[in-house]
């Protein structure tokens, strides 16, 4: 038994019920056909018809039988049904008047309708079968009633036949021709699918290198991160033991702030590196900038204004007020001496809403802004540089969008989002 796939196996059911269905239509006609002219036609035996729609039933069981689970390939199956086809058609021909019968077009129609099933050399076969039935079914009628056959007879036969085998050659070279597109296409589709793998393994390893060198690259910057800070903390060791009173107390300061800045970096380490999973759920904005500023520590030189146009949105919360602090703190340690730190929300069209985040420091060099969002940029000696990357990977996260612009003297931060649903 072959190997068919399960949808392959239903598409040839699929096709095979279509040819069973239009072989019933064809028998039906024929019924028909014969009931109704049966007066004009030269019968053999005035029960033939009668014969014929005993036989009919029975042989067209027996076709589906064949074509649907013998264990044979498609071709053979549905060949093997056609030429009983060829054999019914000969039978009916011959006691319908065989060269007076109004059936022989049935041997084409049986050539046109194996082309979706059989090969050139079947169609070919079916055509010499096909011949053969006419011929015969023309000599045995004329022997049968005993009739002479006419002058013309010969040569009209000999057309007949020519037109069957001219018919069944174009219906080969097209099948022939549909065959070698058909190896073409799955030759074409193998090597499309051999491409994707190849592909497919070329992006992967791509993938792999970009994250190794991601890697690598973070490893780095992560140690010279630490290694100042721990630099500054040895030294500061070595001095404790013979300073004076007011050097230990400036040496214990700047291992403090040292030690904060180590754990600043641990703590925003660990908040880039977490999985964002956003949990959408009603909120006060207005509460969440004020939260935000109240937490902060700025220089009582640096004014900040808070303008919120927005009364309740769905958002996540805690990204939302993650996206704020670390907006607001790198606008407050960038900000000059007296300017403005300005933040506003407000709505737009579609639930749509707008952060902007405005200092006035004196914005960020054309150097700087291609990357400032990748982790460990920053502009700062005691900066960590993960602090507007963890803004963008929340925003990338919340499907929000945020950009970055010099304009009125300093840099403007803007974030859009949408209102969810919930």
């Amino acid at each position: 038994m072959n190997s068919i796939q399960p949808a392959e196996k239903e598409n040839e059911l699929r096709a095979l019920r279509r040819l069973m269905v239009l072989r019933v239509a064809v028998v039906v006609l024929v019924m028909v056909l014969i009931a109704t002219f049966r007066d004009q036609m030269l019968l053999i035996d005035p029960h033939a018809p009668a014969l014929f729609y005993l036989l009919v039933p029975l042989l067209l069981p027996m076709q589906w039988l064949l074509q649907a689970y013998l264990p044979w390939p498609l071709s053979s199956r549905v060949g093997l049904t056609f030429v009983v086809d060829m054999v019914l058609i000969t039978l009916l021909m011959t006691a319908t008047g065989g060269l007076l019968s109004p059936f022989p077009g049935l041997f084409a129609l049986v050539l046109i309708a194996a082309a979706p099933f059989c090969n050139r050399v079947m169609v070919l076969a079916l055509t010499v079968v096909a011949a053969a039935g006419f011929v015969l079914s023309a000599y045995a009628t004329a022997w049968w009633l005993h009739l002479s056959m006419a002058p013309l007879s010969p040569l009209h036969i000999l057309l007949q036949v020519s037109l069957l085998f001219l018919v069944g050659g174009v219906i080969a070279a097209v099948v022939e021709r549909h065959s070698r597109l058909r190896h073409a296409h799955q030759a074409a589709e193998q090597g499309r699918a051999q491409v994707q793998v190849q592909y497919d393994e070329v992006v992967r390893r791509l993938v792999a290198q970009e994250k190794l060198a991601a890697l690598g690259s973070m490893a780095a910057m992560l140690a010279h991160e630490i290694r100042n800070p721990l630099q500054t903390i040895g030294q500061a060791v070595e001095l404790l033991g013979n300073s004076p009173p007011a050097v230990m107390t400036q040496l214990q300061t700047a291992i403090h702030q040292e030690v904060e800045r180590l754990n600043r970096l641990v703590t925003s380490m660990l908040q880039y590196a977490s999985p964002l999973q956003p949990s959408s759920e009603p909120c006060n904005p207005e509460a969440l900038l004020a939260a935000s500023l109240a937490q902060m520590t700025a220089d009582d030189a640096v004014t900040v204004t808070i303008d919120c146009a927005v009364t309740e949105c769905m958002v996540d919360a805690d990204h939302f007020r993650l996206v704020v602090d670390n907006l607001l703190r790198n606008a407050l340690l960038h900000a000059s001496p007296g300017s403005e730190v300005r933040i506003s929300m407000r709505p737009l069209q579609g639930k749509r809403w707008e952060l902007v985040v405005q200092d006035q420091g004196g914005g960020i060099s054309m150097e700087m802004m291609p990357k400032l969002f990748e982790p460990f940029v920053t502009g700062r000696k005691s900066g960590t540089g993960l602090g507007l990357a963890m803004v963008k990977q929340v925003c990338d996260a919340n499907g929000w969008q945020v950009r970055v612009e010099n304009r009125d003297g300093g840099a403007r931060f803007v974030v859009t989002g949408v209102c969810n649903d919930g």
